[in-house]
């Protein structure tokens, strides 16, 4: 097994398959080919103010998690507007934009599957219409709150949780937890890979 360390800053951006036909828009890959995966691809991608990327589908599947700052996506007809803790799942032929109309820059953490850049052309770019979609639902779109978090178990903090508020914690999280109803069951391994721990990752990518 391989291990890659580093960070991202040190990472080349580069634009990929995406030079003319995208504004303001790098990538810097984080797990890809060269790094051993084979199945997967997952980068920090970025969106400068007023920049866009093209009205485009995919032959595998693509997950976004903001990571910070505000993105439009355009996607089957529909319009979303993102902000940070958002995801979206897209579907494998959905074609989809992004555009970034405000005055900072948007970062996501994006995950693909099967990995991009096979013999195939996989990504292609759109001009007028898209063609109809086969999926449904074409997307799926939701928000992270760390409230959704599991209580935290004495094998991860490294303590029995013994004391008296500790546990009348523990069993109002339980009440809290039961009341909620789940917004979001991840499809496939790119949607459930985004959700495992965006909170230290969002925090490590802005180191």
């Amino acid at each position: 097994m391989t291990h890659h360390l580093g960070r991202l800053s040190e990472t080349p951006a580069f634009t990929g398959g995406y030079a003319g036909h995208s504004e303001g828009h790098t990538r810097r890959s984080l797990i890809d080919r060269g790094a051993g995966s084979v199945h997967q691809e997952v980068v920090v991608a970025e969106l400068g103010p007023g920049g866009s990327v093209d009205l485009h589908l995919h032959a595998f599947e693509e997950a976004f998690y903001v990571l910070e700052g505000r993105l439009e996506l355009t996607a089957a007809g529909s319009i979303e507007q993102l902000a940070a803790d958002d995801y979206v799942f897209v579907e494998r032929g959905v074609a989809h934009a992004l555009r970034n109309e405000s005055t900072e820059p948007a970062r996501w953490f994006e995950v693909s599957g099967p990995q991009p850049g096979a013999a195939l052309e996989d990504t292609v770019f759109l001009e007028g219409d898209a063609p109809p979609v086969e999926a449904d639902p074409p997307y799926r779109k939701g928000h992270f709150d760390p409230a959704d978090l599991p209580a935290p178990t004495s094998a991860i903090s490294g303590r029995a949780c013994t004391n008296a508020s500790c546990v009348a914690s523990r069993v109002g999280y339980a009440r809290s937890s039961a009341s909620r109803k789940a917004t979001y069951a991840p499809r496939a391994t790119c949607s459930a890979t985004l959700r495992a721990a965006p909170g230290p990752l969002r925090r490590a990518v802005r180191r």
